[in-house]
């Protein structure tokens, strides 16, 4: 658990402190704690919902995850960066959605704040980039 409270303490710009205080007290969190290596750290997160489930979308320095808070109906997703096409943000009025594609189809990522949906896509999109061409050897 260690490693997600260490983000959630950061100061940042992405994040205001009620935010911090809702995201650490979340089932989603702690769930997300024990699905991560202990050498991964998260390095963006928001909420969002999977199919209509609520949870976090995490992007750590290894993959992308998102965790569901649901007792009976738990969505896990994780995403290499080396898997990721792209990434973007689709704002509408109320509901604003993260798409990450792969080869497997496009994940939508709903109910992200508007605040957060652009910064977490472009992130993403970069990080999946700068690992494609890591391995390219570009």
């Amino acid at each position: 658990m260690q490693k997600v409270k260490e983000v959630l303490r950061k100061p940042s710009k992405f994040r205001d402190k009620e935010e911090v205080i809702n995201l650490a007290e979340s089932k989603s969190v702690k769930r997300l704690a024990q699905h991560l290596d202990k050498d991964e750290k998260v390095l963006r997160i928001a909420k969002g919902a999977y199919n209509g489930v609520i949870g976090v979308l995490a992007a750590t320095d290894k993959k992308v995850v998102f965790i569901s808070r649901g007792v009976v109906i738990k969505k896990e997703i994780d995403i290499s960066y080396c898997d990721i096409l792209a990434a973007a943000s689709a704002r509408k009025l109320f509901n604003n959605s993260i798409m990450i594609k792969t080869d497997e189809g496009v994940f939508t990522i709903s109910k992200v704040s508007r605040r957060h949906s652009n910064r977490l896509a472009k992130f993403i999109d970069s990080k999946a980039n700068k690992v494609t061409k890591a391995f390219i050897g570009d």
